[in-house]
């Protein structure tokens, strides 16, 4: 998972729901973080959501879409 998001910019925060949501580039998946605020300058991310959209639609795909992200 550090792979994916270390260093990475997210397109788009929703305070009011809490998640971080950020676009693989040239895949039609999305990540969002769930967060807590935990005071000035703090955030705890609790949770993460993946939605693959069409770029992986069945068990086997799934795996292959986590090897070509680098997912460790």
């Amino acid at each position: 998972m550090a792979c994916v998001i270390n260093k990475s910019t997210f397109d788009y925060i929703n305070s009011n729901a809490a998640r971080a949501h950020m676009n693989f580039s040239d895949i039609r998946a999305w990540m969002s973080l769930l967060f807590l605020y935990k005071g000035t300058n703090v955030i705890e991310v609790f949770g993460i959501e993946l939605d693959f959209c069409d770029a992986a639609r069945s068990e086997t795909e799934i795996p292959w879409l986590l090897d070509m992200l680098d997912w460790k």
